[in-house]
């Protein structure tokens, strides 16, 4: 009888000791309470994506993204009380930036990301931080033919593959010849393609197009021009953040909201302006 008693009460500590164990594997540390104990801060950006974040010629990481990241970690300080807040960098792009943010390889992963559902990750965004939409890049000598819509249907557009931007094209001209580019040189390789006619047009966000036709030292004034004036989409970029961290969240967001962050999308948006001087249909608190 003891016996029988003694393997009952193992039976049930050991129960007990299985399930404390599974209940502690399954809480894993939220964000914030990671950061807090580590100080560590990992971010995936995108290092193709003027002005959202390019490297200089000294291979230097510069725009938004990373103007962002530091006001996110000045903000990181202040919260955590902690004076020093390590960042570490990862390079994502359009095929992998759902993916370490879902698997917690990083908290967050600033880029060209429009704001919406996206199906197969678990993923949230932040409050946009910036605005923009889709335009085409073209040579100026053949603007009527974008501009035309009865020479529509035989023009050859680029996208990039695996965007919002692809679907918008797709739906708004099924008969066009799209050509897809990928990989961290895809808009480079698209907008070299407009330069040398191997595509009529390459389609982006505005502000995107700017910056790669910027790098490759193409003339908007001369040769080149984005149309139309009034991009024909409302693209809002979010970070990605992690699905059910709302502390987290928060926070990103209070940042975003912040005058220093408009400030520098202000910044920004003034070099453009020259070339970009109509805004989407939209804007960051519609």
């Amino acid at each position: 009888m003891i016996g029988k008693k003694l393997i009952k009460v193992l039976t049930i500590s050991l129960l007990s000791g299985i399930n404390l164990f599974v209940n502690s594997s399954v809480r894993a540390d939220t964000v914030l309470e990671r950061i807090e104990s580590k100080g560590l801060l990992r971010i995936g950006i995108n290092p193709n994506e003027i002005p959202l974040s390019y490297r200089d010629n000294n291979g230097e990481l510069q725009g938004i993204c990373l103007d962002l990241v530091n006001l996110i970690k000045k903000e990181l300080k202040q919260s955590l009380n902690r004076n020093i807040i390590t960042t570490h960098i990862f390079s994502s792009n359009l095929s992998n930036r759902f993916q370490i943010v879902q698997d917690g390889i990083v908290d967050l992963e600033c880029g060209a990301n429009t704001i919406r559902e996206v199906e197969n990750y678990q993923v949230s965004f932040s409050q946009p931080f910036f605005v923009t939409g889709t335009q085409f890049l073209v040579a100026r000598d053949k603007a009527r033919q974008l501009i035309d819509d009865t020479a529509i249907e035989d023009i050859r557009i680029g996208v990039l593959g695996d965007t919002t931007t692809e679907e918008y094209v797709r739906q708004r001209f099924p008969q066009a010849q799209i050509s897809l580019y990928r990989g961290a040189n895809g808009s480079a390789l698209g907008v070299r393609a407009v330069e040398n006619d191997r595509i009529d047009a390459f389609a982006d966000d505005g502000i995107l197009l700017l910056g790669a036709a910027t790098s490759l030292s193409m003339s908007l004034t001369r040769d080149f021009i984005l149309l139309p004036e009034t991009p024909v989409t409302c693209e809002r970029y979010g970070l990605i953040l992690p699905e059910n961290d709302p502390d987290w969240k928060e926070l990103i967001d209070r940042v975003i909201n912040s005058s220093e962050e408009r400030e520098i999308v202000g910044d920004w948006f003034g070099v453009a302006d020259r070339f970009i001087n109509n805004r989407p249909n939209c804007s960051i608190d519609d």
